[in-house]
């Protein structure tokens, strides 16, 4: 019985993460070249904290919603987590694509996440949290 709360209470908490971190760009469309900007919200009881080996992938829709990730390299460090928000704060950067040959389509940002994490701890993928789509032209 126990565990079957806790499996309840893992599944809600991960639910309600989804619900409460907000993740978008500065713009619908972007030109080649173009950085997109992004903001995270975090209204989540919980910090929220990112990979330090790859705390972004670039998705593009292949078909009807049907998102692929660009493949990146291997990372030979060890994974942290770095850059985490407190609740009730936001965090804004910019995306740098230069690296990445982008043709025209539908794109957006997937990030996963360590929720309740703290700054240099081991990373751990929890949720995967994404921006709304955006168009690259």
């Amino acid at each position: 019985m126990a565990m079957m709360a806790i499996a309840v209470w893992f599944i809600w908490s991960r639910y309600q993460a989804s619900k409460d971190i907000f993740i978008k760009t500065d713009k619908t469309e972007y030109k080649r070249g173009e950085n997109p900007k992004i903001t995270i919200e975090n209204r989540f009881k919980n910090n929220i904290c990112f990979s330090s080996c790859y705390p972004y992938y670039l998705e593009k829709n292949k078909e009807d919603r049907k998102f692929t990730a660009y493949e990146y390299g291997a990372c030979y460090d060890l994974d942290k987590a770095k850059d985490c928000i407190l609740p009730g704060r936001a965090k804004a950067f910019e995306l740098f694509l230069e690296d990445i040959s982008l043709g025209e389509g539908i794109y957006r940002i997937a990030i996963p996440a360590c929720i309740g994490c703290s700054i240099e701890e081991n990373f751990r993928k929890d949720d995967w949290l994404y921006s709304n789509e955006f168009i690259m032209k």
